[in-house]
């Protein structure tokens, strides 16, 4: 994952083998991604934006939906463009 912070990026990955790549191996990766995230200083919290959100009820499990990786490309998207439109204001 891309994270967009003050002055720089943010990069997160969990590795999965080749062997484990079922939407479910990808989906827990993601989640273990997002925990890493939120947990830590340069998150911007579940109110900042909706992919925030997203990344938020991913890191505690309450969502199910994170297999598709265009998914993971669209809460990033969501984050940097909140992230922008608050840096022009």
């Amino acid at each position: 994952m891309k994270y967009t912070c003050r002055r720089r990026w943010l990069y997160l990955r969990e590795p999965i083998s080749e062997d484990e790549q079922t939407e479910s191996s990808v989906a827990h990766a993601f989640r273990e991604v997002c925990r890493h995230l939120v947990d830590s200083d340069s998150y911007s919290g579940s109110d900042f934006s909706w992919g925030d959100r997203e990344f938020s009820a991913a890191a505690t499990g309450r969502d199910g939906k994170f297999g598709d990786k265009s998914r993971h490309v669209a809460l990033s998207t969501s984050h940097h463009l909140a992230y922008l439109a608050q840096r022009a204001a």
